[in-house]
């Protein structure tokens, strides 16, 4: 074998050699770039966060390097306004730093619901039905004057509402109930004395006549 050809011989394996070592290179800095950019191997657990107040899961989240977001809201009677009522994903889940944790919470403002119309429309027991459907509450009744359990008034409070007013859900409400009382009697004699035909007093000019 010639020299020229044992030169070309041994720059054609340097060639491919540092050819190879190129490729390696590449690949090592595409892995490293893709671990440092994925975070890969960096996850946490997400932790149990219902029932917390957003403030103070948001604290704990930015500790794990994680990041938490309100998606929607919604009222619950009995849990504290602005808590979480769930969160994805959820507690337990490993997930990379970074992650956002989506939160449902418990609305902030109690939300208004019209008042039924039961004022002037309905019995007791039909009135405490619907407004218990509705979920507000009901204090002992307050009786009226008037038709036995006819309701005749609702008061929140001090104050008399009138049919579909708008009133927070979950109100207290007392009911204004007919006791079957006196103004019932008065209805009644009030009807009766409509119906008698009505009674002729004799004049003096009669009553003098009738003596001739």
């Amino acid at each position: 074998m010639s020299f020229f050809s044992l030169q070309r011989t041994k720059w054609l394996w340097i060639n491919l050699l540092a050819m190879m070592l190129v490729v390696v290179v590449a690949i090592f800095i595409t892995l490293s770039w893709l671990n440092g950019y994925t975070r890969h191997g960096e996850r946490v657990e997400v932790p149990e966060m219902k029932g917390m107040l957003v403030g103070e899961a948001n604290e704990m989240l930015q500790q794990l390097g994680l990041v938490g977001v309100t998606e929607d809201s919604t009222y619950m009677e009995g849990i504290t306004p602005g808590s979480i009522l769930d969160h994805h994903p959820v507690s337990g889940q490993a997930v990379k730093k970074g992650r956002i944790i989506y939160f449902s919470i418990n609305n902030l403002n109690v939300p208004n619901k019209p008042l039924p119309a039961i004022i002037d429309n309905s019995s007791l027991r039909q009135a405490r039905a619907r407004l218990e459907a509705d979920k507000f509450r009901l204090t002992p009744d307050s009786l009226v004057v008037g038709e036995k359990d006819w309701i005749y008034g609702v008061l929140l409070g001090q104050k008399e509402l009138n049919n579909h007013d708008s009133i927070p859900l979950g109100s207290t409400l007392t009911l204004l109930v007919g006791d079957g009382g006196a103004l019932a009697i008065d209805e009644d004699s009030l009807l009766m004395e409509q119906a008698l035909p009505p009674t002729e007093v004799p004049s003096a000019t009669t009553a003098e006549d009738s003596w001739f």
